[in-house]
């Protein structure tokens, strides 16, 4: 769907403003992504360390 806004556009300074638009949203989507991800690994390891705790 972006890509047929970027080709549906005229002039040149449109199609660069509107990829620079999509890669700052791209940058912002990986830092959520990688912050997920580190909650996640976060969470495994406590819940691993806690089940060794309650095992001991």
């Amino acid at each position: 769907m972006r890509l047929g806004l970027i080709l549906r556009f005229t002039t040149d300074r449109d199609i660069a403003r509107e990829i620079k638009n999509f890669n700052l949203e791209m940058e912002r989507r990986d830092k959520i992504a990688f912050k997920t991800m580190a909650d996640i690994v976060l969470a495994i390891m406590f819940h691993s360390y806690w089940k060794y705790f309650l095992s001991v």
